[in-house]
């Protein structure tokens, strides 16, 4: 299965380039399809040979705004190749590219030898990096240009494709990158760092402004996650300003959440730092501390100012959110998901189309987690109390605004 999930996407890319760059009668290629499809998908005025800019128009594969003559360009790489025209040498690069990492899988003494084979007679013809490094190129651009659309009762097919695919990967590695650069562009200050290190020495407690300034850091880290969407970035001004005030304080809320569920002080601290303030973590504190493991990790029990019910019920959320936070990468996908909730949907289709990816990703990716460990239980179970615990943030984010502007 993660062979499958693994390299499938590359083999679709190789059966895409073929498709579009066959030339000369379409005949052997119906006739070898319509066992596959069924008849009454094949219509004679399909029999053509379509460029690429015809094929999106009937398919609408991809995105309104995408860049054809770049697939294309990434296409025309494979035109001429040897092993594209040799029907025995289309079956040993099919085995050569969805069986590439066999070595990590339990596969027998007979396929090895047959997938070795297989590598020797394309290594005859092409250059299997160079081609692999094409069809991975082609991956990534439809990972960025497709519309993952498994809502349509039309798309039955992959209705029950629960696993991580590789360009759902490459998309969403991509956003996890853009997130985290938008959170080191966010620094606390030097004097947020100093607060925190003496906090957790014991030398003194945390002041009242300490608290306030965070969940600040937090706000403006979700406002520049919202920016690295093209879509949002499209909205108008008054629609920017209302679902940054909508979700910018869930985003808040489930940052904290991160914070109070972190395994270490160390771990918190350099969740925390911006790019400035690990500048002066490195430079300034870090030379000076015997063992930074062992710094305390900090919560909101240390702030005083906040009354003793509020606490409780921060801390009782707390417990029952945790599961938003239970990796780094679902903390970031959460976050993505939360920002990008329209409070009405079907508002601005766009800003629906990227919500809906990140909820797909988020349910591939608990169906992905649970069949590499077992012990987390029913995927759909845990997916159903992801979404009851999103809905719970907005408490806790009523809760932390009044910490916010109490000062």
């Amino acid at each position: 299965m993660q062979l499958l999930s693994r390299n499938t996407p590359l083999f679709v890319q190789l059966f895409m380039g073929c498709y579009l760059l066959a030339q000369g009668s379409h005949i052997p290629f119906k006739s070898k399809m319509e066992p596959c499809l069924g008849k009454k998908v094949w219509m004679n005025n399909f029999f053509q040979n379509l460029h690429l800019e015809k094929f999106n128009s009937i398919t609408n594969l991809f995105n309104p705004n995408s860049d054809l003559d770049m697939y294309a360009r990434l296409i025309n790489k494979l035109k001429g190749l040897p092993v594209l025209t040799s029907a025995e040498q289309k079956a040993a690069l099919t085995f050569v590219i969805l069986f590439d990492g066999h070595k990590d899988t339990k596969m027998t003494e007979q396929n090895d030898t047959l997938y070795t084979n297989c590598i020797r007679t394309c290594e005859n013809c092409l250059d299997l990096k160079s081609l692999s490094t094409t069809l991975v190129d082609m991956s990534d651009y439809c990972s960025r240009n497709i519309t993952w659309d498994v809502s349509k009762d039309d798309v039955s097919t992959f209705s029950h494709f629960d696993l991580y695919t590789r360009e759902e990967e490459s998309w969403i590695t991509m956003q996890f990158k853009l997130v985290d650069e938008a959170f080191r562009s966010v620094s606390g200050g030097d004097r947020q760092l100093q607060e925190y290190l003496a906090c957790s020495a014991g030398i003194s407690p945390l002041p009242k402004e300490h608290m306030p300034t965070i969940l600040q850091v937090f706000l403006e880290r979700a406002r520049r996650v919202f920016k690295i969407h093209p879509e949002f970035e499209a909205l108008p001004e008054d629609k920017q300003k209302r679902l940054m005030e909508l979700n910018g304080p869930l985003a808040v809320a489930l940052s904290t959440l991160k914070a109070e569920t972190c395994t270490s002080g160390l771990e918190q601290l350099r969740d925390g730092l911006g790019e400035l303030d690990e500048k002066r973590w490195l430079h300034l504190y870090l030379p000076y501390i015997a063992n930074p493991s062992q710094i305390k990790k900090m919560s909101l029990t240390d702030d005083p100012s906040i009354p003793p019910e509020i606490l409780k019920r921060l801390q009782d959320l707390i417990e029952r959110l945790k599961i938003l936070t239970i990796d780094p990468d679902m903390y970031k996908l959460n976050l993505l998901l939360i920002l990008t909730k329209q409070p009405v949907p079907g508002e601005d289709p766009s800003m629906d189309l990227v919500h809906a990816r990140y909820e797909t990703l988020l349910k591939r990716r608990v169906h992905w987690l649970c069949q590499q460990n077992a012990s987390f239980g029913d995927p759909e179970q845990i997916v159903c109390n992801i979404f009851a615990c999103q809905s719970l943030l907005s408490q806790m984010a009523d809760l932390l605004q009044a910490i916010m502007f109490r000062r």
